[in-house]
């Protein structure tokens, strides 16, 4: 697919520390766009994620690999900053609802209210997410939200 992840990962975006590009993972290839939020899914290998993941950055460019379109594809991701007019998750239960709600990746696309996580009783595990994303401003009329990515 992929000569190296170094070929790929070098392709940053003017250097910036707030882009970078990534590959795109073989199931989010097909239908990632501009505008999704996307989690990371392997090393240097971005991708929808599953729901309530961490959010690595909104695309800003997906494109092939190569002139081969069987070598995959790779998407400059923007990150610490504010978006505005981000779309909310299609299920509603798990959508923010106000200003400094935690924000996570919806596994779709769009982003969703981080959800609680879990504890494992009988193990005395607990799972922890890391939270980088919250709701400055939500317009549950509209279904879109203001937020904040460190």
């Amino acid at each position: 697919m992929y000569s190296s992840y170094t070929d790929a990962y070098d392709l940053g975006f003017d250097g910036l520390v707030d882009s970078g590009t990534f590959l795109v993972d073989s199931t989010s290839a097909a239908t990632l766009a501009v505008g999704d939020f996307v989690a990371l899914t392997g090393a240097k290998t971005c991708g929808f994620g599953s729901a309530n993941g961490t959010i690595l950055g909104r695309v800003e460019a997906v494109e092939n690999y190569s002139n081969d379109s069987d070598d995959g594809k790779v998407a400059t991701v923007k990150r610490r900053c504010s978006f505005e007019d981000v779309a909310l998750s299609a299920t509603t239960t798990y959508r923010p609802t106000a200003y400094g709600d935690l924000i996570a990746v919806d596994g779709a696309g769009k982003i969703q209210k981080l959800q609680a996580l879990a504890v494992d009783t009988t193990n005395s595990a607990v799972t922890l997410t890391r939270a980088n994303c919250f709701a400055i401003e939500v317009d549950t009329t509209n279904a879109v939200a203001t937020i904040w990515l460190d």
